[in-house]
């Protein structure tokens, strides 16, 4: 077929379109669409993976530094008339006192002195300083003002125990040597080592050989193979180009030894599909103090026919980006961070060697947002962010008509995710997920919001529902089986409620959907297995007899 049609040829092309896609909002459910939708989800999952897993992996730190604080062994009382304290640069003078000041009685003994030093060392602890000494500077007087000095410290070396581990100690903390210790960036550091899935590590604190030094050893507490290999198979293709996938990945811990990870992914549709699909992903970070960068690239096309017609679609898909996320705080219950990343995004979808310009966009994005990791009353997750389109790489121009999508928008993105466990006799698990999605530009099919998905309202895969606005709540409750069984094989049955609004633009009436599902969870150490039934419960603009059938759902993933 010629890639230039008369008129009459572009006419039926057009029919064909509203046969197959139905409404504008189902264009966001092309096969090149759901290909970089299902990347962008993926960096996503590693993103909130690596997050979580700094929790899990809490309290790794020894402390062996013995403390030195010590009172005179007499038992005499002084009258002193207060307390003047030297050597303090992290917690200034003021705060000290306050806090100092109701421990000191009109005459003070040997005990309110050890109460008083060891209230001291709590404080600093408290702050995140816990190889922080004070000490008496001269014996106690009476009338004089009781004479404290403070010996930060700082750290005096970082060494790992076992030389030839392929890590960066450089690069996991840059900031460390010759200052006070300060056990959030210790942690921080930590953290950006056992990102890495070979390894499990441990800081333990020694006394080093300088008066107030402090030597840290990193000490791995499991070492496995740097190699890793990923499997995952499952049944949310496309019904062009077939509904089972099949993807194989390939990565590598610390490849330049600078405690990066390298990962390859490749793709493709199986068993008999009508159609074919396959593709190539690559994924790189490498951290640097509390910054985290990467870099991802991927490549994917697809052919398939066209039921009942003499018809071909075929397209690509191109997906490149760049971030970076940097940690603002973090202590003892909670992290938070912020993150940017510039996308580029080229999809082009063809019937037969026409190109479909409504479906073909080729976007640059910038995102920027804040993240939140926090603990109490089980995890919480939350993201609130910004989304742009920029005229940059070759992007579209704006379009001439108002109800085109525009590839220079605004958008707006907020998450909330919330995890809550029973105890250890009763393990029983509700995690609810909440994501808003707000912009007064019509959006590309892309930049929408996909409310009938796997990942959004459960239950519908042949009706397509997005827009420019909406809002999807996802609930699910899960209990594992208490029954022994060989391998460490556990089973979870599973029961899942999704709620979902949409608007295709402002001026759009809004879609409901509510879906559910049913299932259970196999899983084994490196391998788990999801099967759901899912069902619709309701659409806004379908009757209840108009709703697609229920259909099941398999996830296999496979590690080693």
């Amino acid at each position: 077929m010629p890639t230039c049609l008369p008129r009459v040829g572009r006419l039926i092309l057009c029919a064909l379109l509203l046969g197959l896609f139905g409404t504008v909002e189902a264009l966001a459910s092309d096969p090149a669409s759901q290909q970089i939708r299902d990347q962008q989800r993926a960096l996503q999952q590693i993103e909130q993976h690596q997050r979580l897993q700094q929790w899990q992996r809490r309290g790794r730190v020894d402390s062996t530094v013995e403390s030195t604080t010590s009172a005179p062994p007499d038992q005499q009382c002084w009258a002193i008339s207060g307390v003047r304290i030297t050597g303090n640069k992290q917690i200034s003078s003021a705060d000290l006192e306050q806090h100092l000041r109701p421990l000191l009685p009109s005459c003070t003994g040997v005990a309110d002195l050890n109460r008083l030093l060891k209230a001291i060392t709590e404080l600093y602890v408290r702050a995140g300083y816990p190889a922080s000494r004070p000490y008496l500077a001269r014996q106690p007087a009476t009338g004089k003002p009781l004479e404290v000095v403070i010996i930060e410290g700082f750290v005096e070396s970082i060494r790992l125990a076992d030389a030839d581990l392929p890590l960066s100690l450089r690069g996991a903390f840059p900031n460390l040597l010759g200052r006070p210790l300060y056990l959030p960036d210790l942690e921080q550091g930590l953290d950006q080592l056992n990102r890495l899935r070979a390894y499990d590590l441990t800081a333990a604190l020694l006394p080093g050989t300088l008066q107030g030094g402090t030597q840290i050893l990193i000490e791995p507490r499991a070492v496995g193979s740097r190699w890793h290999l990923d499997s995952r198979l499952d049944n949310r293709g496309s019904p062009l180009t077939g509904r089972h996938r099949l993807s194989l990945g390939l990565g590598v811990d610390s490849p330049l030894q600078v405690n990066d990870d390298l990962r390859l992914t490749l793709n493709a549709a199986v068993f008999d599909a009508p159609g074919q699909s396959q593709g190539a992903s690559l994924y790189y970070s490498v951290p640097y103090g509390p910054w985290t960068f990467a870099v991802n690239a991927s490549q994917l096309s697809y052919r398939a026919p066209i039921p009942d017609t003499r018809y071909t679609s075929n397209g690509t898909s191109r997906f490149q980006g760049v971030s970076a996320e940097r940690v603002l705080w973090r202590g003892q219950h909670g992290m938070l961070s912020a993150s940017t990343r510039l996308d580029h995004k080229q999809l082009q979808n063809r019937l037969d060697d026409s190109l479909l310009q409504l479906q073909s966009p080729t976007l640059t994005t910038l995102d920027a947002g804040v993240n939140l990791l926090w603990l109490d009353a089980g995890l919480w997750h939350g993201y609130l962010g910004i989304a742009r389109g920029l005229a940059w790489f070759g992007a579209d121009p704006p379009a001439s008509a108002a109800a085109h999508p525009q590839a220079q928008f605004l958008k707006y993105r907020a998450n909330l995710l919330h995890v809550r466990q029973g105890p250890a006799q009763s393990p029983w698990r509700w995690q609810s997920e909440l994501n808003l999605q707000y912009s007064r530009d019509v959006l590309p099919a892309i930049e929408q919001l996909l409310l009938s998905d796997d990942s959004a309202v459960r239950g519908f895969r042949a009706y397509s529902v997005a827009g420019a606005s909406g809002a999807v709540w996802r609930n699910s409750v899960s209990q594992p089986l208490a029954i022994p069984l060989p391998f460490n094989l556990q089973l979870r049955p599973q029961l899942s409620l999704d709620l979902g609004w949409a608007r295709l633009t402002s001026d759009s009436p809004w879609q409901r959907l509510a879906g559910a599902a049913a299932g259970v969870e196999v899983s084994l150490p490196g391998s788990r297995l999801r099967l759901d039934y899912q069902f619709p419960l309701y659409a806004s603009d379908r009757s209840r007899q108009a709703l697609e059938p229920g259909f099941w759902v398999l996830d296999w993933s496979l590690s080693l």
